[in-house]
């Protein structure tokens, strides 16, 4: 007997139904084996490919290591092939989410992103540490490293470990990078610089902290080494808490960006009036000429009610976020003054609000469109987080 005469619509005598359910269940399970049947092979397959992959890109972290930058064309390949991997692992668990990867899968995945990031930072920038996949995977990177201490995996949790702000294990694994895999201990410090806002301070300070100069030291040469405007920014704060104020002063004038630098540099003056570079000049003989350039006429002291005509300049920010709505501003509205003086652009705004760097209470008078209002805030470190733009009024 065969399927097509169990179900063979001319039959004449209808089956019992306890039969006809019986021969029901036999055909599924027929179907199911027969559908089922190559799985394991496939599953095998999948396997065997994202074990290429992963080795794929292990030999392009070698080549990383030696000093030789990954072509476009061996971009793309590698790009492909992590688009592949994360292809075969959402098939195989039939999910869209990395973070709901069953695991080993999901750690696995979560390395492999490590590396991208690695091997091509511009597309990947360190998202996978970043994101929720990196505290999925939290447990499963700490037991892999009970069972044998491996650098790469050290190197992954250290990142997860210090959004969490566990600072001790991360400078506990950063110290173990830095004796048994300088390479990763470089990419430490280089991913702080570039991906923490810019921050070594759990790392240098917790330096300070314990008296340890020497090693302060050696994170500013890193830092210095590395040479990003945010790891030159790190050096110079660090100096500066070391009272190397000259050469803080000369580390932060490395920084190319002018708007970048100048703010930087008007901090580290407006905090230090009475230091000076390696040059003999005061701080406070910078800070008044950097005034004089920048406010062509004078500081110009201005009132709530001396602000009525729409602003023609001014500093607004386009992105809508909750540390605007938390002192009543939206995007949009512009800033024409801070602490009682009017600011007409980003150099003039980041000048005075450098002048008090350690208050965090801020007096703004802002257009929000149909009227000026003075907003009474308090903002950590003056600072928005928020990309500013100067005001440019409709014509």
């Amino acid at each position: 007997m065969n399927l097509a005469s169990i179900f063979n619509t001319r039959t004449t005598a209808p089956l019992p139904i306890p039969v006809l359910s019986l021969l029901i269940l036999m055909a599924a399970f027929i179907m199911v084996a027969v559908a089922t049947s190559g799985t394991p092979e496939i599953h095998a397959a999948s396997t065997q490919e994202l074990a290429d992959i992963s080795k794929q890109l292990d030999q392009a972290i070698t080549a990383l290591r030696s000093g030789r930058q990954p072509t476009a064309a061996e971009q793309a390949r590698n790009q492909d092939a992590f688009m592949r991997l994360e292809s075969i692992l959402f098939r195989k668990h039939d999910v869209r989410d990395n973070a709901v990867l069953p695991e080993p899968d999901r750690t696995d995945y979560y390395l492999n992103a490590i590396k991208m990031s690695l091997l091509d930072p511009k597309r990947h920038g360190g998202w996978a540490f970043r994101s929720p996949l990196s505290q999925a995977v939290r447990l499963e990177l700490l037991h892999r490293l009970d069972r044998r201490y491996d650098p790469f995996l050290a190197f992954s949790a250290l990142f997860p470990a210090l959004k969490r702000g566990e600072t001790e294990y991360a400078v506990g694994a950063y110290e173990a990078l830095a004796a048994s895999d300088p390479f990763l201990a470089g990419k430490v410090l280089e991913w702080s610089a570039e991906y923490q806002d810019g921050e070594l301070d759990w790392l240098g300070m917790h330096y300070l902290r314990m008296g340890q100069t020497n090693k302060v030291q050696q994170v500013i040469a890193d830092a210095r080494r590395i040479g990003t405007e945010l790891a030159l920014m790190s050096a110079g704060a660090f100096l500066e808490r070391m009272g190397d104020y000259s050469e803080a002063e000369t580390v932060l004038s490395q920084v190319r960006n002018d708007d970048f630098r100048n703010n930087l540099l008007s901090t580290l003056y407006s905090r230090n009036p009475r230091e000076a570079g390696a040059d003999g000049i005061s701080f406070r003989q910078r800070l008044d000429a950097m005034q004089k350039r920048l406010f062509t006429s004078g500081l110009q002291p201005v009132a709530l009610a001396d602000c009525t005509a729409p602003p023609r300049s001014g500093v607004t920010f386009d992105d809508d976020r909750a540390v605007l709505h938390s002192i009543g501003m939206k995007a949009g509205d512009v800033i024409v003054a801070v602490d009682g003086y009017r600011v007409e652009n980003r150099q003039q705004y980041n000048y005075v609000r450098n002048l008090d760097p350690d208050n965090a209470r801020m007096i703004l008078i802002v257009w929000d469109g149909k009227r000026y209002t003075e907003i009474d805030a308090w903002i950590e470190n003056r600072r928005f987080g928020l990309k500013m733009r100067d005001h440019e009024p409709l014509q």
